[in-house]
């Protein structure tokens, strides 16, 4: 099982060098940046970039790492709060996935809550940190530029990987935090989710996943498929 973990820095230099010097030790990692103000690119980077964004990020890192089984995303503020070795113990042992999502503790949408301990096949994953399949890449064919922000492209992602009979697993085993965050103008984000989700599924798919989301945000009851029985504990 070839795991690539790759951390996107934008502006978050401290964070996401710790991530990436603690995740090394276990893990095949790299650390992009994406555009940061001069002082906070790391010294640690791999690979920079201008400003290209959560999709961007996506992109590039599946046209870099191509052999990748599957590549585990991380947002640069966020925080760890386990031995890597038990992230990568809780992978492993959630195979065969599609996607695959610690429990975020912190700023998070309200249908990625999991109890301490337990797993959850789930309709919708959040992109915070998750990890895609090369398996569902292939299927997806990446991530539509035009939404460059990002919001929503995790949506699609899980719509699929549903759609395709693949599981979308929300791990209480391992957890990362995440704090607020406002980079991003959250009412153009939300304009690019509409129509990106439009764009790619069509019109009638499209609508049943707007619908869907709605409904999962305001019931998130409304995300769970069922919970999941792992024989092996990280």
């Amino acid at each position: 099982m070839k795991i690539k973990v790759v951390v996107f820095n934008h502006n978050q230099k401290s964070s996401a060098e710790k991530l990436f010097s603690i995740l090394s030790s276990e893990f095949d990692t790299a650390l992009f940046d994406s555009g940061s103000n001069e002082e906070e690119i790391s010294e640690l980077s791999t690979h920079k970039f201008p400003n290209i964004y959560w999709t961007g990020c996506w992109n590039k890192s599946w046209n870099l790492f191509p052999e990748s089984d599957l590549i585990w995303g991380i947002g640069g503020d966020c925080g760890l709060t386990a031995d890597p070795r038990q992230y990568r113990a809780a992978i492993e042992s959630a195979l065969p996935f599609a996607i695959w999502s610690p429990k975020i503790a912190g700023q998070h949408l309200p249908y990625m809550q999991v109890d301490e301990g337990t797993v959850l096949s789930v309709k919708h994953i959040e992109g915070i940190a998750f990890a895609l399949t090369q398996k569902l890449w292939k299927l997806m064919g990446g991530f539509d530029k035009s939404n460059y922000i990002g919001w929503g492209q995790d949506c699609i992602a899980s719509f699929l990987s549903h759609e395709a009979g693949m599981r979308n697993l929300l791990d209480g085993r391992v957890c990362l935090t995440h704090p607020p965050s406002n980079q991003y103008d959250s009412k153009l984000a939300r304009i690019l989710q509409a129509a990106v989700i439009l764009k790619v599924l069509g019109k009638e798919r499209g609508n049943e996943l707007l619908h869907a989301i709605d409904a999962t945000f305001l019931s998130p009851h409304l995300n769970l498929i069922g919970s999941v029985n792992l024989v092996q504990e990280p």
